[in-house]
């Protein structure tokens, strides 16, 4: 089954924020799952080409004024113990996708997943890949001694982000990614360093070589990971949604292992069927 996108500037508001989890969505059948899942998260609508040349050329402002439009908390905004639970067992180069319907970005798309990021690890990581020298670490080191354990390209560019700034969220997944060797996995956390502070692309456009959003930072660090790209509006793009249903039924080099959600009532570890329920019913896909 084909989900149904949203047209361009719910495509910007899906990438800069996401969808609210539905805490209360039953599981299914895995092998049920697996099968909508299989064809979940890309296709769908067609809008006129007059009517996505128009979003586009305002994306510059439209993108910065939804996503610092915080219409309430998100929840899992100040619980430390489920940051700590999200990452408990994460390793240098591990996938973490984020779910927020608390900015206006968010509450105005479609889909589940809005955003994503690499986890790098603090001091300890950086010293065992032997990076802690390293001319790219020497002046981010107070960040990385100050918890700033992951990279993400947001609005402002890409940064180091501590627990806190990544879990203004709603739900949040990891996925550990397949065994890299060490020259590897050294080259590729060097690349992703050499990227902080490049701008965020606001257009969504994976073939700009000149800016950077979420996916698509981790689309090009890790090409081994096949993650998959869409064409969308005349444009490649890689949706959070669909790398969360490739990665569940193993089409992507990451694989499941924690999903955290919550509601006002609080939060709880979900297991990967729950997430995979959720996503699917974002996207009407079940």
């Amino acid at each position: 089954m084909n989900c149904k996108l949203p047209g361009w500037a719910l495509l910007i508001g899906l990438l800069g924020a996401c969808a609210a989890p539905n805490s209360h969505i039953e599981p299914t059948g895995t092998q049920r799952l697996d099968a909508a899942l299989a064809g979940c998260c890309a296709g769908g609508k067609n809008y006129p080409d007059w009517l996505v040349k128009t979003a586009e050329t305002q994306a510059d402002w439209i993108v910065p004024i939804s996503r610092g439009t915080k219409l309430r908390n998100a929840y899992l905004e100040e619980k430390p113990e489920a940051w700590a639970e999200v990452l408990k067992g994460a390793r240098t180069l591990d996938l973490v996708l984020i779910a927020n319907k608390s900015r206006l970005s968010g509450a105005a798309g479609e889909g589940f997943f809005g955003h994503s990021a690499v986890y790098l690890g603090g001091k300890a990581e950086m010293k065992t890949l032997g990076l802690w020298q390293d001319p790219l670490i020497r002046p981010h080191r107070a960040l990385f001694e100050a918890g700033n354990v992951s990279i993400e390209a947001i609005d402002g560019g890409v940064r180091l982000s501590r627990p806190k700034q990544l879990f203004e969220a709603d739900a949040a997944a990891l996925f550990h990614a397949k065994k890299l060797s060490f020259a590897r996995k050294k080259r590729v956390v060097r690349w992703l360093l050499s990227q902080l502070g490049r701008p965020f692309d606001n257009r969504f456009d994976l073939e700009d070589p000149e800016a950077l959003y979420c996916t698509e930072l981790i689309h090009t660090a890790l090409p081994e990971m096949a993650l998959p790209v869409t064409q969308t509006f005349g444009r490649a793009v890689v949706w959070p949604d669909e790398v969360a249903a490739r990665s569940l039924i193993g089409k992507t080099g990451f694989t499941f292992r924690r999903f955290v959600h919550a509601d006002t009532n609080g939060w709880q570890v979900g297991s990967r069927n729950q997430m995979a329920a959720q996503v699917l019913a974002a996207w009407n896909a079940m």
